[in-house]
């Protein structure tokens, strides 16, 4: 065993650490030298601790997963960035701390196609037809894998933020204006694949912001807005202006809820849309339809990424009627990351 599998081994026996996310926010606001040093201490081991895990989860897949090209390909990455990091002196200074800000901002750049590497390894998988609880196994495995890779992503974002703000993660923002932005861009995919798009109305107090990822949000409404104009355009039965979109503030919650009438699913079909193996067969369509479509990852990332801060995604079909779509995002700042 070379030193480097040694060091991950190591680093991969600690346990990570959950960031809050009101605490995430403070650590960009301050802009004294000695605050910002001993952030890059923290984070450096953090970093470690968190890649190593990823790079072990990895070598140790079950059912020749391990084995397969494009997660062998993930598995090196991670170990490439692992040792970038752990070559970096320990910060005691602003050059070594802007120095780890330009490396994970590498490492970031690096990453950017890890999901669709694994979205092409797990579909060889899932054409060998596994029984039902080995598939199982490995969606449980690659729900803790992106939950942990959206956490590294995250913390990443927010430290370059001490050097870069517009790359800072947390930040102050308006959901309407995020909402909006998703329905645009969901609009225009659907234009171009269907040749029209639905109305939308969206229903929104135009006071309301919050401390959040807007990253996140948008993640998470454009893929739902896009499957419900999807839906909406196939059913031709369907008058189009029938698209709802509510934003509201609860104690604790910012609720998103978006409304369909595009003809809804079985409900016996809601556990594999959130299956990672589940891909509405799009290899045998066409290009236009993968556009639309993606990889069958967007739904359960998007569970994920309200889940990261203890929020939640619900589906609530009514076969030959429409889906309700319904998102709780936290919005006190007190909630950890849920890693």
């Amino acid at each position: 065993m070379n030193s480097l599998i040694r060091n991950i081994y190591k680093y991969s026996r600690c346990t990570p650490t959950p960031l809050r996310m009101d605490l995430m926010y403070q650590y960009t606001k301050s802009k004294r030298n000695v605050d910002i040093i001993n952030q890059a201490k923290f984070i450096k081991n953090e970093i470690l601790i968190r890649l190593s895990r990823m790079s072990v989860k990895l070598n140790e897949l079950p059912f020749g997963l391990s084995n397969n090209q494009h997660i062998k390909k993930v598995n090196h990455l991670y170990n490439q960035s692992f040792q970038s990091v752990y070559s970096l002196p320990n910060p005691t200074t602003m050059n070594h701390s802007e120095c780890l800000s330009d490396t994970l901002s590498d490492i970031k750049k690096k990453h950017r196609d890890v999901q669709m590497s694994m979205g092409k390894g797990i579909q060889q998988w899932a054409s060998l037809q596994p029984d039902q609880q080995t598939n199982n196994n490995i969606n449980y495995f690659l729900n803790k894998f992106y939950m942990s890779r959206i956490g590294i992503r995250t913390i990443m974002g927010q430290y370059i933020g001490n050097f870069n703000e517009d790359q800072e993660i947390v930040q102050k923002c308006n959901p309407k204006d995020i909402i909006e932005y998703s329905v645009q861009s969901s609009a225009e995919i659907c234009e171009r694949v269907y040749g029209n798009t639905p109305h939308v109305n969206i229903y929104c107090k135009d006071d309301i912001e919050l401390n959040y990822i807007p990253s996140h949000i948008y993640y998470i409404s454009f893929e739902l807005i896009k499957n419900a104009m999807e839906a909406i355009v196939t059913h031709q039965y369907v008058d189009l202006d029938k698209m709802n979109i509510f934003i509201a503030e609860g104690d604790s919650d910012l609720i998103i809820t978006i409304k369909d009438l595009g003809g809804g699913f079985p409900r016996s079909d809601l556990n594999k849309l959130f299956n990672y193996s589940y891909t509405k067969e799009i290899t045998k369509h066409n290009e236009n339809t993968i556009l639309m479509s993606g990889l069958g990852y967007g739904l359960p990332l998007s569970r994920l990424y309200s889940r990261y801060f203890h929020g939640d995604l619900l589906l609530i079909p009514y076969e030959g009627i429409g889906t309700d779509a319904i998102v709780y995002i936290p919005k006190l700042g007190n909630s950890t990351e849920c890693i």
